[in-house]
């Protein structure tokens, strides 16, 4: 699962498809689902924690996702990212 954090899209590695991909937000309800797909945008979603299910060939995989908006901060002094939850 990448890139995570995100602000917008994810994947899941190694697999051109997986059966099913659920995002649930902390209280557990489920928030978007997709199927056959290796790919969820995420980016209308709200800044936070949430947790990915992924199905695939009778298994399940469980994930912590974190869902933010971030820039590139180019301070000469302290270049870096910044992230907002």
């Amino acid at each position: 699962l990448y890139p995570n954090p995100t602000n917008a899209m994810i994947h899941i590695s190694g697999e051109e498809s997986v059966d099913a991909i659920s995002l649930y937000n902390i209280s557990g309800q489920l928030i978007m689902k997709a199927t056959n797909t290796s790919t969820l945008d995420v980016g209308s979603q709200q800044n936070g924690l949430y947790i990915i299910e992924i199905k695939d060939k009778g298994k399940t995989s469980v994930n912590k996702l974190i869902k933010h908006w971030f820039f590139w901060n180019s301070s000469k002094k302290h270049p870096n990212w910044v992230f907002f939850l």
